[in-house]
């Protein structure tokens, strides 16, 4: 269970949305609401692995940020594997 959301630890299933509700509906990365906007927000495979589906990996962004993550991998990968562990403890 993270922030009162059961999720399955193993892997990420279906369309997201557990993952968009355990980071409270929000880009990680700007703030924005899913509310405010007129989509639904993406999940981000933090290290670039579509594979990975593990929690730690997904994190949700809008579609501005997550264009922001296709330059500089690395560095995006490196600031969300730090920015996750503090969200994730919450």
């Amino acid at each position: 269970m993270i922030n009162g959301t059961d999720i399955n630890l193993n892997h990420f299933q279906g369309d997201g949305s557990d993952f968009r509700k355990r980071d409270n509906y929000r880009c990680r990365q700007c703030g924005i609401m899913q509310k405010e906007l007129n989509y639904k927000l993406n999940v981000h495979h933090i290290d670039f692995n579509k594979r990975n589906n593990f929690p730690d990996n997904l994190i949700s962004l809008c579609k501005i940020c997550h264009s922001q993550t296709s330059f500089n991998r690395q560095d995006w990968t490196n600031y969300f594997q730090e920015k996750i562990e503090t969200f994730i403890k919450d």
